[in-house]
């Protein structure tokens, strides 16, 4: 009987045992577990920090309804399509309320659902806005007197059926992006229709790279294009991981050429090399960080926030000539204005 039990004891010692390293296995396979081999720090480093934020939700000088897109003339004075109110608003870098411009209408001066906005390299620097239900462009000065408008409701030529977004190249050729008809459509500063080219799903964010390529956005992913239309290269798909988008309208391109991408529904801005291979996110994610995260990170998905770090429905997306990164946060009324740390 006292070797019975001696054998059960030990027994139960060699199953302690093996539990307890089968578990040990487990946290070395495991991202998320500190103790684990492979552990990726998910909170790597604030990369890029609010150095100014401003806005609310209203009607008033500085508050916003559904913000959407940004552009920054050479003054570095911010212009804001405050689309929720049939606005255009311009701010100083620094978050300063200077004027504001536009009601609800269709005559010069007026503006039905404001979303993509770009600023003309030329001297004038000619403010462009895409008005949506007005399916036209309206040009402006930079204190907002109206100086033309084109186009009207219509299959494409140079009218539009629901336009979204805007961009102008070194050359002064504008670019709209015409997502019900599923078209890219270019003009001169004057509003003459030049030429299109059709888009396999609807397009909603356009934008150009330091070498005039056309970079065409839908609700999964990012085309690139030579100036003519000649599709290069495809970035991202749908989806929740890194790399992956969902509604990334908005983008813009720094000094180096890299691609920042505001991940509107996974509450996100991602950043993309020269060659567009992946750097990095910042944003909030379902394991409650919002840090900047390098590849490869476990999978997960952004959520919204409106924390110091966090998003709600990032949008417009742009740069100064200083550096500073400036994203609209659409659901959290607000403009931040973001600095990289060296």
């Amino acid at each position: 009987m006292k070797y019975i039990k001696c054998y059960i004891f030990i027994l139960f010692l060699i199953i302690i045992i093996s539990c307890t390293n089968t578990g040990d296995m487990k946290n070395r396979d495991n991202p998320l577990d500190p103790k684990a081999d492979n552990y990726e720090e998910i909170k790597l480093i604030q990369k890029y920090k609010i150095v100014k934020k401003w806005g609310s939700t209203g009607s008033g000088d500085g508050q916003f309804n559904s913000p959407y897109g940004i552009a920054i003339d050479k003054d570095d004075y911010i212009y804001i399509t405050d689309s929720g109110n049939n606005r255009i608003q311009k701010f100083t870098s620094d978050g300063i309320f200077v004027t504001t411009w536009g009601s609800n209408g269709t005559g010069f001066g007026e503006l039905n659902v404001p979303l993509g906005i770009a600023i003309s390299m030329n001297g004038s620097g000619t403010i462009f806005v895409v008005e949506r239900y007005n399916h036209r462009i309206q040009g402006f000065t930079r204190t907002g007197t109206s100086l033309n408008t084109w186009g009207s409701f219509g299959a494409g030529g140079g009218n539009f059926n629901n336009p979204w977004d805007i961009t102008i190249d070194t050359n002064n050729i504008i670019y709209v992006a015409d997502p019900g008809n599923s078209l890219i459509q270019k003009f001169n500063l004057a509003g003459v229709y030049l030429s299109e080219w059709g888009i396999s799903e609807p397009p909603f964010g356009v934008a150009i790279d330091d070498d005039n390529n056309v970079y065409v956005a839908d609700n999964d992913r990012i085309q690139k294009f030579t100036s003519d239309g000649t599709l290069l290269q495809n970035i991202g798909s749908g989806g929740i991981k890194e790399g992956e988008f969902r509604w990334p309208h908005c983008f813009s391109f720094d000094v180096n050429n890299n691609l920042f991408v505001s991940d509107q529904l996974n509450h996100r801005f991602q950043v993309f090399d020269k060659n567009r291979n992946l750097l990095g996110w910042q944003g909030g994610d379902n394991y409650n960080e919002a840090g900047w995260h390098i590849p490869p990170n476990p999978d997960k998905c952004g959520i919204s926030g409106s924390s110091d770090g966090w998003f709600n429905k990032p949008v417009g997306i742009a740069f100064d000539s200083n550096g500073y990164l400036y994203i609209v946060d659409s659901n959290n009324s607000r403009i931040l204005k973001l600095q990289e740390i060296q």
